[in-house]
């Protein structure tokens, strides 16, 4: 309720600062009567308008705060959907991971057979190199001597033939 500072009490002896005489009682009465009813209704009329105001406002409050829910909902929603969507995206690319990462030690291992047997083969082969090499050697050797035997057999062989 609001305060009655403002009230004017007739033919009390206060008004305005000043005492004056009481006077007629029921008018007096009467006058307070219809003031304090005034104010009355105007604080009944407040509370009513607060009260519907505060009920309007109550409902504007929860209708922003269930648009807000369903905005919060969506949004959850949509983010499990995308978590969802990024866990799918990470299993794949753990599994894409785990099948490179297998294929590449495949690979190394091969890699490594590869180079020793390479290595092997350079080996054998300079050894056959070198093993032709001696035999190409011994050959032209065995060659050239025969040559010169048979060089010498043929001077023989024209010195017999001369001499006889």
């Amino acid at each position: 309720l609001k305060s009655s500072n403002n009230l004017q009490v007739p033919g009390t002896g206060f008004n305005d600062g000043t005492f004056t005489a009481p006077r007629n009682t029921n008018a007096c009465q009467r006058e307070v009567f219809e003031q304090l009813r005034k104010q009355w209704n105007q604080a009944q009329l407040g509370a009513l308008t607060s009260r519907e105001d505060a009920d309007d406002l109550d409902m504007q409050n929860n209708a922003f705060a269930m648009e807000q829910l369903k905005q919060a909902e969506e949004e959850v929603r949509k983010l499990r959907r995308e978590n969802a969507q990024l866990k799918t995206g990470l299993l794949s690319a753990q599994e894409d991971s785990t099948e490179k990462s297998s294929e590449a030690n495949n690979l190394l291992q091969q890699m490594s057979r590869l180079q020793a047997e390479l290595s092997d083969m350079k080996f054998r082969h300079k050894s056959e190199v070198m093993a032709l090499r001696q035999q190409l050697e011994d050959t032209s050797n065995t060659l050239r001597q025969q040559t010169e035997d048979m060089k010498r057999m043929d001077e023989r062989s024209r010195a017999a033939e001369a001499a006889a």
